[in-house]
């Protein structure tokens, strides 16, 4: 029994049958970028890059697996974890600021999603509004953090 569709039994006259292939994800490349669309794959991004910060400050901080190998006198890395506190101390707010930026955009952006799931902010206008002043609330307070740790370091 055939089918009445057009699009089944046909055979498209430009792509031979062989080469077809179900797409199975459209990909990136034909949507037209929204802002919307940046800061749902930045949310991703941002919460990998807080876990990653969060593992290595942990392990950082963990004195009995890795502080002690690193500071202790007779390591080999003694001197270079001496420099890199230096530098750490002296420019802290630079070196915390993508930290900070990461941490109030993954939790602005976060509150944003539980409103969608709650129903609200689906119109396109306060989608792009709310995507915004997530942006905008998130350098604000970065910039906030950033300025605080200069004033106190100097």
């Amino acid at each position: 029994m055939e089918n009445s569709s057009s699009t089944n039994g046909e055979k498209s006259p430009s792509i031979p049958q062989h080469q077809r292939r179900k797409i199975l994800s459209p990909g990136l490349g034909i949507y037209r970028w929204e802002i919307t669309m940046v800061l749902s794959i930045l949310h991703r991004f941002s919460g990998v890059f807080l876990w990653l910060v969060a593992v290595v400050a942990l392990l950082l901080l963990s004195d009995r697996v890795l502080l002690h190998f690193f500071t202790a006198p007779d390591s080999f890395v003694a001197p270079l974890v001496g420099f890199i506190a230096t530098i750490a101390k002296d420019f802290s707010y630079i070196i915390l600021a993508p930290v900070f930026f990461a941490l109030f955009f993954h939790g602005l952006n976060g509150i944003r999603h539980f409103f969608w799931d709650m129903g609200f902010g689906y119109n396109i206008k306060v989608a792009r509004a709310s995507a915004w002043l997530v942006i905008g609330l998130s350098l604000l307070a970065t910039v906030i953090i950033a300025m605080t740790m200069w004033r106190l370091h100097s």
